[in-house]
């Protein structure tokens, strides 16, 4: 006998989305180099939160929102780094702002999704 749908599409989606932006918060406003570590997003952080393991946060991911959830997350911050970007937001900054662990993760990510560096863009 199957399970029931724990959500909707878009009721998954909004509740992701919340809870990136929550972690985006938190990581940000770390800033000793001790804390390095914690402000990087990792997919158990997000499975914790909706309190399944991460073999299940995955399926419930890429079934909701058709991608892996590290697929989805780097481009949910692509996608608000675009817009940081055209307001004239430095990428250092923005790479902070969004909480990526080093601006060349920032870098690297930005370029696999736009093909082209953030100062391209700004």
């Amino acid at each position: 006998m199957a399970q029931p749908k724990r959500f909707t599409k878009s009721e998954f989606i909004e509740q992701l989305n919340k809870i990136i932006d929550e972690y985006i918060a938190f990581s940000a406003a770390l800033t000793s180099s001790q804390d390095a570590e914690k402000k990087d997003i990792r997919v158990k952080y997000l499975a914790n939160t909706f309190n399944v393991n991460v073999a299940t946060f995955r399926r419930w991911c890429k079934e909701y929102t058709g991608y892996a959830p590290k697929n989805y997350l780097d481009r949910y911050r692509i996608e608000k780094a675009k817009h940081l970007l055209r307001q004239g937001i430095k990428p250092s900054t923005v790479s902070k702002v969004l909480a990526f662990s080093e601006h060349k993760t920032f870098s690297t990510v930005f370029k696999r999704y736009e093909n082209i560096v953030p100062t391209q863009l700004s």
